[in-house]
């Protein structure tokens, strides 16, 4: 980080927004030495910053160099990945909910339309809006993700080649056949179109179309007359 300026008498750090900094920045190199910058106002292009919390002198710095600071959660967590999974390579669909499981079977003819209904739901679903990002039992329960309330959707597909770096991530398991399976729990409606998604062995739990989710059951949009 080079300054653009350096202020040697400047005024009250009041005056430059640098009393309530937007951005403390701590770095420590590698004998352990930390530094700490506190970023203030904008001024024109360039954001006024102290060294340490000092007085003087106060500096300016391009936004540039600001611009890495502007973070979000979604922009520093993992989300889980997403096996593919399509109709040529799902083998079956089990569907868990109040104690009673549903299977469905590629080798089974007369389901081969819902096979191919499932496998286009699940193509179409994405984790990506997050409603927790490490949910607590208490939230769990709220968002209908408990194991009494929770419907347990495992898909048992046969691997393809792009899919070996996924099979690390620790969602999918792998079966004698050869084959793996991906489970997700699907919670409550959230009262925005949305159905809350989490992935097995994950913390986050997520927000998914419900469109998207009944044709991941086997059930069509159910909103259709």
């Amino acid at each position: 980080m080079t300054a653009t300026r350096q202020i040697d008498e400047p005024d009250a750090l009041s005056d430059y927004g640098l009393d309530s900094p937007a951005y403390t920045v701590q770095a420590t190199d590698a004998d352990g030495n930390t530094t700490t910058f506190s970023v203030g106002d904008a001024a024109d292009e360039d954001y006024y910053l102290t060294v340490d919390s000092a007085q003087a002198p106060v500096y300016t710095v391009t936004s540039s160099a600001v611009s890495v600071f502007q973070y979000d959660l979604d922009t520093l967590v993992e989300k889980d990945t997403m096996p593919a999974i399509g109709s040529g390579n799902l083998l079956t669909a089990e569907f868990t909910e109040n104690g009673q499981t549903t299977t469905y079977s590629s080798d089974d003819e007369e389901q081969s339309e819902t096979i191919a209904t499932i496998a286009g739901g699940y193509g179409a679903m994405t984790l990506t809006d997050l409603a927790s990002y490490h949910a607590t039992a208490e939230e769990l329960t709220t968002f209908g993700l408990d194991e009494a309330s929770r419907t347990t959707v495992t898909l048992t597909y046969q691997e393809s080649s792009s899919d070996s770096s996924d099979s690390d991530s620790g969602d999918s398991e792998e079966e004698d056949s050869g084959s793996l399976t991906y489970t997700l729990y699907l919670g409550s409606d959230s009262g925005d179109g949305t159905r809350y998604v989490q992935v097995q062995d994950s913390d986050l739990v997520y927000l998914v179309s419900s469109d998207v989710l009944n044709n991941l059951l086997g059930i069509g949009n159910s909103t259709e007359e």
